[in-house]
């Protein structure tokens, strides 16, 4: 009887090391995989298309020689509605000399964003994710999320960096670098 208790705790150890072992490895591997792949400021952003509100398809390469502002959303977040108004007024002040603002909503239906969006005055691009594949690739974990691309198409600032106040002034910084037009 002794014999057995041992012998099936000894087995219960060893196959609870195993599925640790295992668990960790693939933990690991995973980490790596999306270590490489994360969106990382200076580098070339991550390109995707998708579906606007207007069921028009939005291509992020398009938009090369402008600079864009990446804004991951929802109508019903707290914080993302705080934010609006700085984006309203960056994409006033400049629009026309080559911000483009692309507002990826997360999982919220066209005709939604459609009556948000026309109430709260946003007349830039509005993006459908649902299916979760362009908040994926931008490894985004929370809304609002933030992402500034310089008119090559490299990620320049990210996050806390985009928030209220400071919006402009970043924005400012990578409008003038724009090349003027021949």
């Amino acid at each position: 009887m002794k014999i057995r208790k041992a012998f099936r705790l000894k087995s219960l150890s060893s196959i609870s090391f195993t599925l640790l072992a295992l668990a960790s490895i693939s933990s690991f591997s995973s980490e790596e995989k999306n270590s490489v792949k994360e969106p990382k400021v200076g580098k070339e952003a991550p390109l995707f298309k998708g579906k606007t509100v207007e069921e028009q398809t939005l291509e992020l390469n398009d938009f090369r020689g402008k600079v864009v502002l990446i804004d991951f959303w929802a109508s019903w977040c707290g914080p993302c509605r705080q934010e609006i108004p700085h984006l309203q007024e960056a994409y006033e002040l400049y629009h026309k000399s080559g911000l483009e603002i692309v507002s990826v909503n997360v999982n919220e239906n066209s005709e939604t964003i459609k009556q948000f969006t026309q109430k709260t005055k946003m007349p830039w691009k509005h993006v459908l994710d649902e299916d979760g594949k362009i908040s994926s690739l931008y490894k985004v974990q929370f809304i609002p999320s933030v992402f500034l691309l310089d008119h090559t198409g490299k990620l320049m600032a990210e996050g806390n960096d985009l928030r209220g106040n400071r919006l402009l002034k970043i924005v400012e910084k990578y409008i003038k670098q724009i090349p003027p037009k021949e």
